[in-house]
């Protein structure tokens, strides 16, 4: 192409665009469209599901009166828990609820789920003398405790164990309860002998619970 030619294209303007085509985008732009024909059309309102809405309970149930068991056949499995297997009543009765109250199960299950059985302040003074004598030699604690089990005094070697740690022995036990014995018999009167008799670097906590 000439020169000349591309000189006058450069020169050569473009055409305007029509008047009616800004009118048409600044109508469809700029318009504030009012009426029901410019309306949203808005759904109603979706409820969500009622359980959402409920909060999950934080307690858990463990006993319900079951209708097909009679009151004797459930005081009659209430003895057996208690006698036979050292359930208390919240035990045994949260047992037979977890089994859906299914009482041959429940009496099933009472031996595998046996709580620790109580110990009597003897056996607990004769297990500190044992563990004292042969430490953790469970065999030979077991023969100055014949009448328990082997399993049955290595579980209670572990409740002892954290109950020594917290500064609870049979020994401190039988101090504190003659300290209290002897108050109550002088009457308070005699603080100051009752302050001589109490051992030195003893501190006992009476608000603990002693098992």
């Amino acid at each position: 192409m000439a020169p000349n030619s591309l000189h006058n294209l450069k020169k050569r303007k473009r055409p305007a665009p029509p008047a009616n085509l800004e009118d048409e985008n600044c109508n469809d732009e700029d318009q504030i469209r009012v009426g029901s024909d410019y309306q949203a059309d808005i759904p109603e309102l979706l409820l969500r599901p009622e359980n959402k809405h409920k909060q999950r309970p934080k307690s858990l149930k463990l006993w319900f009166p079951p209708k097909k068991i009679s009151e004797v056949q459930l005081n009659d499995y209430i003895l057996l828990s208690k006698n036979k297997y050292s359930y208390d009543t919240e035990q045994c009765l949260g047992l037979l609820y977890w089994n859906k109250h299914n009482l041959e199960k429940s009496i099933r299950d009472l031996s595998n789920f046996s709580p620790h059985p109580n110990w009597s302040i003897l056996d607990k003074s004769n297990f500190e003398s044992a563990f004292n004598k042969f430490g953790k030699d469970f065999v030979q604690i077991n023969k100055m405790l014949p009448d328990k089990s082997l399993k049955s005094i290595i579980c209670y070697y572990y409740s002892w164990k954290k109950k020594k740690t917290e500064g609870w022995t049979i020994k401190s036990v039988n101090k504190l309860e003659h300290i209290c014995a002897s108050m109550i018999e002088n009457g308070h009167s005699d603080k100051s002998s009752s302050a001589k008799s109490e051992p030195d670097n003893t501190v006992f906590t009476t608000t603990r619970q002693v098992c």
